[in-house]
């Protein structure tokens, strides 16, 4: 079965926007510049988006990808709300965390190498 770019790699492309969400939102609200705890977010947000491409689709485990990915979006938002409070680019951020947590838990993936994918959706393995 032939399987689209996004089948491969939408779970991976949802955190990544995630991201990228990260990394603007600074840019164009508040001081209109990142300071040392959104460079942190934006790392600990990349490295969110790198764990969820790097986690495998295993047919034991098939919610592993959404859960890294919800427990390192939270961490993205844990790191923001610790110092001062809540502002409205916090509540931005934990509604982009949400959403990119959601995102994840519905968009597809596979993983050739293992013979398996996860529909849009769902994540529970498929045969590719």
């Amino acid at each position: 079965m032939k399987l689209s770019w996004f089948d491969h790699y939408g779970k991976t492309l949802l955190s990544g926007l995630f991201a990228l969400f990260v990394f603007v939102l600074p840019l164009y609200s508040g001081d209109k510049r990142i300071d040392g705890v959104e460079t942190v977010m934006v790392a600990m947000a990349v490295g969110n988006a790198l764990m969820v491409y790097v986690v495998p689709i295993t047919p034991k485990l098939p919610w592993l990808k959404s859960f890294t990915n919800a427990v390192l979006a939270g961490l993205v938002v844990l790191q923001s709300v610790m110092g001062n409070g809540v502002d409205l680019n916090e509540m931005a951020m934990i509604i982009g965390a949400v959403l990119a947590a959601l995102g994840v838990v519905i968009a597809p993936a596979a993983s050739l190498a293992q013979g398996i994918r996860v529909a849009l959706g769902s994540d529970k393995p498929l045969p590719v």
